[in-house]
């Protein structure tokens, strides 16, 4: 798959960021999180009602810079640093 570059708004409920929905079809079962982007540290998965759901990245295959975060930690990239931010 290439590079998606997709928007991301705010919540008005004050919770992070929403998925951001782009022409999601019920009828694609191929891919059910086609168009979907659900902020850094977040990915999307098929939920059990069989509709996309954002959840946090289980894994960062990117090693390639170490990066420090606000905490005062160094993370291995900038995938860790967002996917811990997604568990707290």
């Amino acid at each position: 798959r290439g590079p998606r570059h997709h928007h991301i708004h705010e919540s008005s409920k004050g919770g992070g960021p929403e998925p951001v929905h782009y022409n999601y079809n019920k009828e694609d079962e191929v891919d059910v999180c086609k168009g979907w982007y659900c902020g850094h540290g977040r990915e999307c998965r098929r939920g059990s009602d069989g509709a996309p759901e954002c959840i946090c990245i289980r894994e960062c295959h990117d090693k390639s810079k170490e990066i420090c975060g606000t905490d005062g930690r160094r993370y291995t990239s900038h995938c860790e640093l967002h996917r811990t931010a997604c568990l707290l």
